[in-house]
């Protein structure tokens, strides 16, 4: 049973400058924070959103958003939104939060990314991140062996 919204409003917190609510529970890896409720396990952020905006919590179709420049702690509803799940991880590369957006050297031979900008074709204007050692590498395909 889902709580009522008191509970949420009540809930132990300190506000930061930004005016996020940030709950005194630690974080998980991911940096989100699971609460207890009657036994039942919840992540904090999707439990406020589906209480204010009345959306089943385990709808996993409608992905929490959190505002630019907010903490992944933060459960403030003026600060959350729902949206897809692109909209979510455009979010997160928008913010530099993404799990690969902090790479800036190829996780495969260490040298740094080259950028490029596509010119045409639908991506035409999107950026790219890519390795053209790697790339050059990949083009030439396999190598063959001889056999004497």
């Amino acid at each position: 049973m889902i709580p009522p919204r008191d509970w949420i409003l009540n809930f132990k917190k300190t506000i930061n400058s930004n005016g996020c609510w940030i709950p005194q529970n630690k974080p998980n890896d991911l940096g989100y924070v699971q609460v207890m409720h009657k036994g039942t396990s919840y992540y904090l952020h999707r439990l406020v959103i589906s209480i204010f905006y009345d959306i089943p919590y385990h709808n996993y179709y409608i992905e929490t958003r959190h505002s630019p420049g907010c903490d992944r702690r933060c459960f403030n509803p003026d600060h959350l939104n729902f949206g897809s799940r692109s909209e979510n991880t455009k979010d997160t590369i928008i913010d530099k939060t993404h799990f690969n957006a902090s790479k800036e050297c190829c996780p495969k031979c260490n040298r740094p990314f080259e950028i490029r900008i596509t010119m045409s074709g639908p991506n035409k204007g999107r950026k790219s991140r890519f390795c053209r050692a790697c790339l050059n590498e990949y083009k030439r395909g396999p190598r063959k062996v001889k056999l004497d």
